[in-house]
């Protein structure tokens, strides 16, 4: 809760006179440990769907922590209010990387000309031209996918508009791009977590066209990598056999699915966070089941 709301909150919670639950806006949160000076969060923001949210909150933006046990009052974290407000209003990113199977084969045979590469190209160009939500960047066999929402808070206008289903929606026509250019299959790894770069853009583009920049640091990309190490080491070891979607459990657990498919039951799988070494999960599934279980658009 925002530090503002301190001073009315305190002498409810002595007295607990009845307005203690009226006061202020809470976001919710669980305090999994602390770790170099900071508490490590999960956040839970949305109504609509399990969303939750990994944060740190660095020691300096701390103000106190209230609680009244006799009266069953739950702890309230009181923290800075342009932090709080940040956290909300930033912008968080999903990222997704698509990438094609079967290359090194092809690469062999040597049936991989110029012009097939070049007709993958266009073919990702005419894509891209028709997204306004989604960036692509494309290198070597692989297409990265970015796309990025924000919390939204009380006090503004904008809007909570987390939709990772829109990267699920995508994959059947990146994966016909790719079969009908090369004649390859595709998987995709996807994780989410925050932009440290706080800007609307997507990407960054220098000005003579040399540079471009994805605008984000550490997580999720570093957990891309990981997902997509961690799952050829479990197909190279029998773990699990080879899929096409690949998901960390954040992501996986947000999506809206019916509610025939029984989330639940479905395996996970290890791999090792590459920011805080402790083990993380991801799901290994095929994108046609994913898909036939997603509910409704306007569900």
């Amino acid at each position: 809760m925002d530090e503002q709301f301190l001073g009315e909150y305190l002498p409810a919670l002595r007295n607990y006179d009845g307005s203690l639950h009226d006061i202020g806006y809470h976001t919710t949160a669980i305090v999994r440990g602390r770790e170099h000076g900071a508490l490590d969060l999960s956040t839970y923001p949305g109504l609509s769907r399990f969303h939750e949210i990994s944060v740190h909150l660095p020691r300096h933006q701390f103000i106190v922590c209230l609680a009244r046990g006799s009266y069953n009052i739950k702890p309230v974290i009181f923290v800075k209010g342009d932090w709080l407000t940040d956290f909300h209003l930033r912008h968080h990113c999903v990222f997704a990387l698509f990438d094609a199977v079967g290359v090194r084969e092809i690469l062999a045979s040597g049936v991989l000309s110029s012009e097939r590469l070049l007709r993958l190209r266009s073919a990702v160009d005419e894509f891209a031209d028709k997204q306004s939500s989604i960036a692509l960047v494309s290198f070597a066999d692989s297409i990265l996918v970015k796309t990025s929402y924000q919390l939204g808070q009380y006090d503004h206008e904008i809007p909570y508009s987390y939709n990772p289903e829109a990267v699920i929606r995508i994959f059947p026509e990146i994966r016909e791009i790719f079969r009908a250019t090369l004649g390859l299959g595709v998987y995709a790894c996807v994780a989410q977590g925050p932009n440290y770069y706080n800007e609307a853009t997507l990407l960054h583009v220098s000005k003579q066209g040399h540079h471009v920049a994805l605008n984000s640091l550490g997580l999720p990309f570093a957990e891309l990598i990981a997902i997509d190490r961690a799952a050829r080491a479990a197909i190279r070891d029998g773990v699990h056999p080879p899929r096409d979607l690949y998901m960390d459990k954040t992501f996986y657990n947000s999506l809206r699915l019916n509610w025939e498919f029984r989330r639940a039951e479905r395996r996970k799988y290890i791999y090792q966070n590459p920011i805080t070494r402790a083990p993380s999960h991801y799901f290994a599934e095929q994108f046609d089941t994913i898909a036939g279980a997603l509910a409704s658009e306007h569900q």
